[in-house]
């Protein structure tokens, strides 16, 4: 029985080296993903070992000042912790101003656009045409103004909800 096993070992092996003598390139396509797999891992490796890990501070950086950033964050923080609100109401007024402007605006449009449907029903073909016309513009005017308050985005302030839990 031992004798099969080390004969099918030595045919088995003989097979090997005579495809490798006859089809070198068999070797190549098993080889290469090998070389290629330990190159990568001794790279990793040694790249790893240089790694520092970080240590406390040295006497130098416990002394050296903490700035902090002069970032928009830490400006508003700024504004908040020194009461002062005034900062923010005056931008929030012109804001509404702009609204208030704006509804109003829509109230004289609305009323065209009311007095050039009634004329629409008038008797005369060419005052009726008109008024198509007119009523049509007038339409456009009140879309576009819808529009620019759809895209207005209120800026001043951020205002996030949060619900709160019922226990």
């Amino acid at each position: 029985m031992v004798l099969s096993i080390l004969g099918g070992l030595q045919g088995v092996f003989s097979t090997f080296i005579s495809n490798i003598e006859s089809y070198p390139l068999i070797l190549m396509r098993f080889l290469v993903p090998v070389l290629l797999l330990l190159i990568a891992t001794m790279a990793v490796q040694r790249v790893s070992k240089k790694e520092k890990i970080d240590s406390t501070p040295t006497v130098e950086q416990k002394r050296e000042q903490f700035v902090v950033p002069d970032d928009f964050f830490n400006k508003e923080v700024g504004y908040i912790t020194n009461d002062e609100y005034e900062h923010y109401l005056r931008p929030m007024e012109n804001e509404f101003r702009r609204m208030k402007e704006t509804f109003d605006q829509f109230k004289v449009l609305d009323k065209l656009y009311k007095k050039y449907d009634a004329r629409t029903r008038s008797a005369s073909r060419r005052r009726r045409k008109r008024a198509l016309e007119m009523r049509r513009e007038v339409f456009d005017q009140i879309l576009e103004l819808y529009n620019y308050l759809r895209q207005v985005r209120l800026s001043i302030v951020e205002y996030d909800e949060f619900e709160e839990v019922k226990e």
